[in-house]
């Protein structure tokens, strides 16, 4: 299976409003985790004052908050005087007390062409230059199963929340299904795909601290390191990349074609220049004297 990009999301991906305020909480949830993976929904609900059983319910629609409590967060999470107004609206459209406050609310956003229910959402896909995102997608797909949220923590040494979030934006992205058996499907990530550079250079940093931290955790018997350093002709740079490109292709391809993995490996290539070769004065005047000596005519020998 050839390794293709599998990110046409990306290429009509617009910022739309938010159109319920669960989301907002959890796109505030979602950036906090981002920047920390091992921040928690604990943690979030810690921050805006909520009890973390809350904040649960909260976010799984199970309970709804007073306009006062909607104001209190917008301030905990620091919005602006429009993100504050609309993020009011939409808890009084949906738990105002009143009938009257609920039709208030609605027509103070649509107004604003915010509609108070809507299927359009909008999602961080940053989240999938995550390393562990790449993980818990390569798992899905081999075992075509989602495992339990701890499981992947634990395994992983990140936050439930970090994996939870996760999951959910990988399922909105459509990166994987579940087909009538129960099977679930999902693609693979290829990070030299069209994701924004700030993000495949947090991925590659990532993947470079992970080998670090494998050198000294995982047993020879189990990982593999060449280093080495070579000379390099600047105009064969390029030829170069695309060699190790596709050594690197033909590896992952022959992994991919087992049909019994029992383990998800990191492979991560990297090739730059160390230094700048540059001859000094002295040199250059010995290669002169050399190109001199061999231009030079051969002495000839007397016989005596």
């Amino acid at each position: 299976m050839s390794r293709k990009s599998i990110f046409p999301f990306m290429k009509n991906s617009t910022s739309t409003n938010s159109t319920d305020f669960r989301h907002i909480l959890k796109q505030h949830l979602l950036q906090r985790v981002t920047r920390n993976p091992k921040y928690s929904q604990g943690a979030f609900a810690r921050d805006l004052g909520l009890k973390s059983n809350r904040l649960s319910e909260i976010l799984s629609g199970k309970q709804g908050i007073s306009p006062q409590v909607a104001l209190d967060l917008a301030k905990k999470l620091e919005l602006n005087q429009s993100e504050t107004e609309q993020f009011c609206h939409l808890v009084a459209a949906r738990h105002g007390r009143s009938q009257a406050l609920k039709d208030s609310s609605r027509s103070a956003l649509a107004s604003h062409n915010i509609p108070e229910k809507s299927q359009t959402r909008n999602f961080d896909t940053s989240i999938l230059s995550k390393w562990y995102s790449i993980v818990i997608l390569e798992c899905i797909r081999i075992t075509k199963q989602i495992a339990p949220i701890k499981w992947y923590a634990s395994e992983l040494g990140v936050s439930e929340a970090a994996v939870k979030l996760c999951l959910d934006n990988l399922r909105a992205l459509g990166l994987f299904v579940k087909d009538d058996n129960g099977h679930i499907w999902a693609d693979q990530l290829n990070i030299e795909s069209p994701v924004p550079s700030a993000n495949i250079k947090q991925f590659h940093l990532a993947a470079m601290d992970l080998a670090a931290k494998a050198i000294f955790s995982v047993d020879m018997s189990e990982r593999e390191y060449q280093s080495m350093v070579i000379p390099m002709e600047a105009h064969r740079v390029t030829e170069f990349k695309e060699k190790l490109r596709n050594l690197v292709h033909e590896f992952a391809d022959a992994a991919d074609a087992q049909t019994r993995a029992t383990s998800v490996y990191m492979l991560s290539a990297q090739m730059f220049p160390i230094i700048q070769l540059a001859q000094s004065s002295s040199t250059t005047r010995t290669n002169k004297i050399k190109e001199k000596l061999l231009k030079s005519p051969k002495p000839r020998t007397t016989k005596h």
